[in-house]
């Protein structure tokens, strides 16, 4: 008898992929410098992203909080960098859920610890400070400080606010819509010139933001 089919190319197949292990889920999000990043995500973080992206903010944010509990009680007795990371992104996601239904000082509280959480697992984390003022140094933390400041905002706390986006120094952090971000909320507080900087700094990001054009018109 022929015996070639033991050894076919497509039993060999087969064969290999029931000894490989299945990858994790990810998930792909721009991070604050415009490069794409993949997280890996754990199975009820999975299931809170298809939930947000449905806008079942209400149901996404239970799966969360019972993630959060699962993961604080698993970290207390092992520490490392990839429970750091997997737990900020579970409070992001609570913070997303808490700001679409304008739960905005929770959203505050959530984006904040899972910054604080970012800034702990890098390794810039000894050197953030610049003329006693934490600064901003990765992309990661600039992604969330963006997200706190949009809370504070819709809190109407404007000052603060802006003090939070004017962490994010670095110009290969600072988004487009970051920059146009903090441009309304230097005008929503008085400060034209301030805002016509930012404006102009959203139009060296990207030359076509006729938003931003339209503003630095009506500023003069």
């Amino acid at each position: 008898g022929d015996r070639r089919d033991a050894t076919s190319p497509m039993r060999t197949a087969g064969s290999r992929r029931s000894v490989v292990a299945e990858e994790p889920p990810k998930e792909t999000i721009m991070t604050g410098d415009g490069e794409l990043k993949q997280l890996v995500l754990t199975p009820l973080q999975q299931e809170c992203m298809a939930l947000l992206k449905a806008r079942q903010y209400r149901s996404c944010e239970l799966v969360a909080l019972f993630e959060l509990s699962r993961q604080e009680s698993s970290s207390k007795s092992d520490h490392n960098n990839n429970d750091g990371q997997a737990l900020s992104t579970t409070l992001e996601l609570l913070g997303d859920c808490c700001y679409h239904t304008e739960q905005h000082r929770r959203a505050v509280s959530f984006y904040r610890r899972a910054a604080s959480l970012q800034r702990s697992l890098s390794m810039f984390s000894q050197q953030q400070q610049q003329h006693g003022i934490w600064v901003v140094r990765t992309a990661s933390e600039a992604h969330l400080r963006y997200k706190e400041s949009k809370s504070l905002a819709a809190l109407g706390n404007v000052m603060e606010a802006s003090s939070v986006l004017e962490t994010i120094v670095s110009p290969r952090l600072q988004t487009l819509a970051m920059r146009m971000e903090l441009g309304h909320l230097y005008l929503a507080s008085g400060r034209h010139s301030d805002a016509i900087r930012c404006f102009l700094a959203a139009l060296e990001r990207n030359p076509h933001a006729l938003e931003a054009i339209e503003l630095l018109v009506v500023l003069g």
